[in-house]
C-alpha cells in the first residue's frame, strides 16, 4: 500500500485559505490604492463598516469573502467569523448578535439563501439593532452550482432592499451604506454578486476601519418594545400580532428604504438631454454597456441609467429617463427583474419611451447564462438601427476550438488523483457483484459535493442526485414507495452534518431499509477544504474543540449496522460494501480517508512531495492494455494513450494511494522505490 502521510492538522487553517485572499484586507492605511477581487472588496467593506460578526456556510462563488474575513480576524481578535453547520444556523448566530446592537455579515451562495427563508421572513417583520447584510453569490450560467436561480426575486418577495454595486471600488463602498439604511430601517438588507464579480479585480481605494462600531458594548433588554417585537410594554415575545407587525414594516421601514433610494448617489443617470436612446442596467451589465456604446459609436446619442438599489427601483432616475428620450433598454443577466419594475413604473406615466428587453421579440437577449459585451452591443445595435459583427464571429470560434484541442490534452470531469472518494466510488460499483447484484438492481442516489462527479463516466453511479444533505431522504422516498430495487444512498460527511443527519434520523424511524456510504474525507472538500465539526480538533479560528465522530452520530439517529472502510483498500471495500448491500435494513457505511489535497497541503508543496510519497508506475512489460486503471478506475493521473497503447502514470500528479494497483488484474501497476 501507498505511504500515507500521518500529520493531524494544528495548523491546517493557516495555510489553506490564501487563493483569493489578501492580507491586504486587514491593513490600515486610509487613501491607499489596492488591487482586490471582488471576494475581497466585499468582505473589506464589510470589515470597515464595522461588522462584528461573519457566519456563512462555504458555498462558490461566495466562498473567498469569508475566507476573507477569517484573514482579518487574526489581525483582529475581536472580530468572530465561523463557518456555520449550514447556512441557517449562520443566519441565526447573525440574528442572535445584531439583537446584542452588533454589525453582522452572512455571505452566501444562491442556494445558501434558500436555507434561511424561514428565519428570514420571521425578522423582517420583527426588526433588528445591529446592522445585518446578506449576501448572495448568484451563478449565471451554472459554473459552480447545481441551478441557476435569480435570487432578486426574493428582495420584494420578503420586503427588504436589495444592493447590486458595478465596479470592485463600489462592491467595498456600497457596504457601509448597507449597514447604515439597515439600521435606520432595522431590517436586513441583500448584498447580490455574480460569480463575474466575486472573481474580478480592479483598484480600491481604501477607507478607514470602523473598529469603534466593532468594539461597540454588546447590550440586551429583552424589552420587546425597544426591540420592536411588540407594539406595546405587555406584549411578549411569542405573541405574534403579525398584521401589526407587517403593517409597521409597510409604513415604517419600507419608507426609510425608499427615501434612502431616492437620495442615493451612486444611482447615477448619465444624460445630457439630446439622447434619443436610453439603457437601464445594474451590476457587471453597466460595464458591458459601456463597452457597447463605445463599440458601436454611439457616444452622445444614448443616455445611460445606472441601479445599485435593483429593488426598490429609484422612481425619480428612472421616470427622468423615461420621460426624455423614445426608446429604453433594460439589459440584465437571467431574468427581467428590472424590466418588469420598469415597465410597472411606467404604466404610471401618461406618456413615456417604448421599453424594449428580454420580454420584447426580436431583441433575442437570453434569459440563460453570463452576459458579455458582445451581448449588449448586439442588442444596442439592433434598437439603434447601426449594423454591428462581433469580434469573435463563428469562424473565429471555430477556429480557436480547433487549435485548443489539438494543443491542449482534453480534460473530463474528474476525481483529484488519489482522491478517496474516487477509490470508493468505484468499490460502490463494484460490491454490487458481491452482493449478488447487477447495476440495473440498484439505484443510486447522490448528493452534492465532489462525490458527484460519480454521475459522470466512467462511474455512471448517480441515477439521481439532489441539493446538499438531500440524498437519504430522496433515497427513503424510493424505497416507501415500493421500488423493488436495493436503495443506495451517498453523501460527503459535510452534505451529513449539513441536513443529511435528519434525513438519516427519519430514515431509522420509518424502518427504511437500504444501504448508506458517508464520504469522510474530514473536509468540505469541494468548496475550498473548508473545516468541519468532524474533520479536526480545531475550528477555523484555531482554537482547540472537540472532534464529532460520524459513528457515534449514525448510532444515535437509531442505526445498528455501521461499519467503516478505507477506501484506499479496494479488496476490504467491496466487501464491507457487499455485506452493507445485502442487509435487510438499513446499513450505513463510513469510508474514511483524509481528502488528497489536504494530504498534499501538508507537504508544504509538490515540489517536496518527492521526499514522502512514491507513486506508482506501469510495467508496460505486464500490461495487457486492459484499461481498467485509466477507463474504470478514472484516476487523473493516468493518461490513456489509446490504439491499444499501455496508459502512463504522471509522477507528478500520483499522490501514491495504490488503488490503481490493487485494481490491476495484471500486477503490471508497480510502486517507485
Amino acid at each position: 500500500m501507498a505511504v500515507v502521510i500521518k500529520q493531524e492538522s494544528k495548523d491546517y487553517a493557516a495555510r489553506t485559505f490564501n487563493k483569493f485572499a489578501t492580507p491586504d484586507i486587514a491593513r490600515e492605511a486610509p487613501g491607499d490604492v489596492v488591487f482586490m477581487s471582488g471576494a475581497e472588496a466585499v468582505a473589506r467593506g464589510a470589515l470597515e463598516a464595522g461588522v462584528a460578526v461573519s457566519a456563512s456556510y462555504p458555498g462558490s462563488p461566495a466562498t473567498w469573502v469569508q475566507e476573507n474575513l477569517v484573514l482579518a480576524a487574526k489581525a483582529f481578535p475581536d472580530l468572530y467569523v465561523e463557518w456555520s453547520i449550514n447556512e441557517a444556523k449562520s443566519f441565526d448566530v447573525c440574528i442572535g448578535a445584531s439583537l446584542a446592537g452588533k454589525r453582522t455579515f452572512a455571505p452566501l451562495k444562491q442556494v445558501g439563501v434558500n436555507w434561511i427563508l424561514d428565519s428570514l421572513t420571521d425578522w423582517v417583520l420583527k426588526q433588528i439593532r445591529g446592522g445585518f447584510v446578506i449576501m448572495i453569490g448568484d451563478d449565471p450560467g451554472g459554473d459552480t452550482t447545481t441551478d441557476e436561480q435569480d435570487t432578486r426575486h426574493l428582495a420584494p418577495f420578503v420586503e427588504i432592499p436589495l444592493f447590486e454595486p458595478s465596479s470592485v471600488q463600489e462592491q467595498k463602498d456600497v457596504m457601509l451604506d448597507m449597514y447604515e439604511l439597515s439600521e435606520a430601517a432595522r431590517i436586513p438588507v441583500f448584498l447580490r454578486l455574480t460569480r463575474p464579480e466575486f472573481y474580478g479585480r480592479g483598484p480600491v481605494t481604501l477607507g478607514p476601519i470602523h473598529h469603534d462600531i466593532r468594539r461597540r458594548e454588546p447590550s440586551f433588554s429583552g424589552d420587546v418594545d425597544e426591540l420592536g417585537m411588540g407594539l406595546h410594554q405587555s406584549t411578549p415575545w411569542f405573541t405574534t400580532r403579525v398584521a401589526e407587525r407587517h403593517d409597521r414594516h409597510h409604513r415604517r421601514s419600507l419608507a426609510v428604504v425608499r427615501d434612502f433610494v431616492e437620495r442615493y448617489p451612486l444611482n447615477t443617470l448619465e444624460m445630457n438631454g439630446s439622447e434619443e436612446l436610453g439603457v437601464i442596467v445594474a451590476g457587471i451589465t453597466y460595464d458591458y454597456a459601456r463597452e457597447a456604446i463605445e463599440r458601436l459609436g454611439l457616444g452622445g446619442r444614448v443616455a445611460l441609467l445606472k441601479y445599485v438599489t435593483t429593488w426598490p427601483i429609484p422612481d425619480a432616475l428612472t421616470r427622468c429617463l423615461l420621460g426624455s428620450v423614445t426608446k429604453v433598454l433594460v439589459v440584465e443577466e437571467l431574468d427581467p427583474f428590472i424590466e418588469q419594475q420598469v415597465r410597472a413604473l411606467s404604466s404610471t406615466m401618461t406618456s413615456h419611451a417604448e421599453i424594449f428587453g428580454k420580454l420584447s421579440p426580436g431583441l433575442d437577449l437570453p434569459f440563460a447564462d453570463v452576459y458579455t459585451p458582445d451581448t449588449v452591443a448586439g442588442a444596442l445595435a439592433r434598437l439603434a438601427e447601426v449594423p454591428y459583427a462581433p469580434a469573435l464571429g463563428p469562424e473565429r470560434r471555430a477556429r480557436i476550438e480547433e487549435l485548443s484541442r489539438k494543443t491542449f490534452r482534453p480534460r473530463v470531469g474528474n476525481f483529484c488523483a488519489g482522491c478517496p472518494e474516487m477509490g470508493a466510488t468505484h468499490a460502490l460499483k463494484q460490491a454490487l457483484k458481491a452482493a449478488g447484484l447487477t447495476r440495473s438492481d440498484a439505484v443510486f442516489v447522490g448528493d452534492e459535493g465532489c462525490l458527484s462527479l460519480a454521475e459522470l463516466k466512467p462511474w455512471n453511479l448517480a441515477d439521481v442526485s439532489g441539493c446538499m444533505g438531500s440524498s437519504i431522504s430522496i433515497a427513503s422516498g424510493l424505497y416507501v414507495s415500493g421500488l423493488k430495487k436495493k436503495i443506495v444512498a451517498v453523501i460527503g460527511d459535510g452534505g451529513f452534518l449539513h441536513s443529511g443527519l435528519l434525513g438519516l434520523m427519519n430514515a431509522a424511524y420509518n424502518n427504511v431499509k437500504m444501504t448508506v456510504l458517508i464520504h469522510d474525507n474530514r473536509v468540505n472538500a469541494a468548496t475550498g477544504q473548508q473545516l468541519l465539526p468532524s474533520g479536526f480538533d480545531h475550528n477555523i479560528r484555531g482554537e482547540p474543540t472537540r472532534r464529532l465522530s460520524l459513528e457515534d452520530l449514525v448510532r444515535a439517529c437509531g442505526v445498528d449496522y455501521v461499519d467503516v472502510m478505507d477506501p484506499y483498500d479496494s479488496r476490504e471495500s467491496v466487501e464491507k460494501l457487499g455485506k452493507a448491500y445485502r442487509h435487510d435494513g438499513l446499513s450505513v457505511v463510513i469510508s474514511r480517508r483524509m481528502c488528497a489535497l489536504i494530504e498534499t497541503r501538508h507537504l508544504g508543496s509538490r515540489g517536496k512531495m518527492g521526499e514522502h510519497v512514491q507513486p506508482f508506475y506501469i510495467d508496460e512489460g505486464k500490461c495487457t492494455a486492459c484499461m481498467i486503471c485509466s477507463r474504470v478506475l478514472g484516476c487523473a493521473a493516468i493518461y490513456d494513450q489509446g490504439n491499444k497503447v499501455p496508459p502512463v502514470i504522471d509522477p507528478i500528479e500520483c499522490i501514491g494511494c495504490g488503488i490503481c494497483a490493487l485494481v490491476c488484474p495484471d500486477d503490471a501497476i508497480l510502486q517507485l522505490r
